[in-house]
């Protein structure tokens, strides 16, 4: 089930006790630890990230179970497809996959915008089945989430089977103290696969470094999007067992990274990523409004920019400073959407 935040007016009232978990298209399903449909969703990480059960390459049944905090386990996996494409890659992601988007992601971020990308994951592996484990990260052309028209940067960590990443080899490099081999195919995107040398079972990067490698190699262009971070696996032939440590993701620009959001002081702010929907057709812009908190503390709201894409819009960050001398727990800024 897909939900989307429309706005039927230009005016918006954001509270600030629930201001920071806004976003374009939120990821609604139920709170439940397993899902076992083709395309079920089960939220965690307090929404900031999103367990998927995504069974896109075959009909055949597959169960996945939550393990917190964003980890998960294979519970059932009857698949068995034999050479091309997977049967499936139940995976946790953050940020927007196609047009479904988590919280506070800080995504999607233009490239060029993008100072580090730190990402850790770890898993156990089966002794049967046919199967990789690859993070991967999507890239599209502009920030509207939907399909992808970039590229597909994945990390094949480990693996197991006569299986190969799409495509075919076209180098090798050493990418944070280790060796990959290079793979490139185009099924409608770049898709650029590292295929580890020496396979793990947990990595701890920063994304940067293969982002930086591609943009050298021609596959990613610094004006495109970072949409999203996903961690799982690719199953070709069972599956059942494998399990998905916890996925950390966060994207740091200009200094500040990706999910900050706390209660503020005298002289302290809060700041987090905030999206919805909207029929304007403005370009870029901001604005600030003050508005009093409680206990006699004087807000000031300060809307960031706005990518807007004619049917939707994306609020890159809401700063709200304390500037009077008393604390304060709750409080409201009124944000007027800019007209065109």
């Amino acid at each position: 089930m897909r939900y989307s935040i429309r706005a039927s007016a230009r005016r918006c009232v954001l509270c600030i006790a629930i201001f920071a978990t806004l976003t374009a298209a939120m990821v609604q399903a139920q709170s439940v630890g397993q899902t076992c449909e083709l395309y079920g969703i089960v939220p965690i990480g307090d929404g900031e990230y999103a367990l998927q059960n995504n069974v896109w390459g075959a009909e055949t049944d597959q169960c996945v179970t939550h393990v917190p905090a964003t980890g998960f386990v294979v519970d059932l996996a009857q698949h068995n497809n034999t050479g091309g494409q997977p049967a499936a890659y139940p995976s946790v992601w953050k940020g927007c996959h196609w047009e479904e988007c988590t919280a506070n992601s800080g995504m999607p971020i233009q490239v060029s915008q993008l100072d580090s990308a730190d990402f850790s994951w770890s898993f156990t592996p089966i002794t049967s089945g046919t199967w990789d484990a690859a993070p991967e990260a999507w890239f599209k052309r502009s920030a509207e989430p939907g399909d992808p028209d970039g590229a597909e940067l994945m990390l094949w960590i480990s693996h197991r089977g006569g299986i190969q990443p799409g495509g075919s080899q076209v180098a090798t490099a050493n990418i944070a103290g280790a060796q990959w081999e290079v793979w490139l195919g185009n099924p409608g995107w770049n898709f650029i696969t590292y295929r580890r040398s020496q396979p793990a079972t947990a990595i701890d990067v920063d994304l940067r470094d293969f982002i930086d490698d591609a943009i050298a190699r021609g596959y990613i262009d610094p004006s495109w999007y970072l949409m999203d971070m996903e961690a799982g696996f690719e199953l070709w032939q069972g599956g059942a067992g494998l399990q998905a440590g916890d996925m950390e993701f966060s994207v740091n620009s200009a200094g500040s990274t990706s999910s900050s959001s706390s209660s503020s002081s005298s002289g302290s702010s809060s700041s987090s990523s905030s999206s919805s929907s909207s029929s304007s057709s403005s370009s870029s812009s901001s604005s600030s409004s003050s508005s009093s908190g409680s206990g006699g503390a004087a807000l000031v709201c300060s809307p960031g920019s706005i990518n807007d894409w004619g049917s939707g819009f994306v609020l890159d960050s809401y700063t709200v400073t304390n500037s009077g001398s008393a604390g304060w727990t709750t409080g409201q800024c009124n944000w007027i959407f800019p007209t065109a």
